[in-house]
């Protein structure tokens, strides 16, 4: 059977949940403002994981609410699909 055929429920096949991982949703805040030309090498200063959420639904709720808050369009939200290791 092909990895694109599964249909078991909370099953997403872009990130497939194992026995060590569950699939998440990260809210990442990017930081337009900072960046230059050309584009750094390192982008630790640009990119910060803000939260997250164990749906996507959650996720984006969360990246809308942020986002409205937001006026000067310099600074952006979204969300990434992530594996959050489960502890032992």
């Amino acid at each position: 059977m092909s990895v694109g055929a599964r249909k078991e429920p909370g099953y997403d096949r872009r990130m497939p949940r194992t026995e060590n991982f569950e699939q998440a949703f990260c809210v990442v805040r990017i930081d337009l403002f900072q960046f230059r030309d050309p584009m750094p090498e390192d982008w630790s200063d640009y990119v910060h994981v803000k939260d997250v959420w164990w749906t996507e639904d959650e996720a984006q709720a969360e990246v809308d609410r942020l986002n409205a808050l937001v006026e000067d369009g310099e600074t952006r939200y979204h969300w990434q699909q992530v594996r959050v290791r489960k502890r032992a």
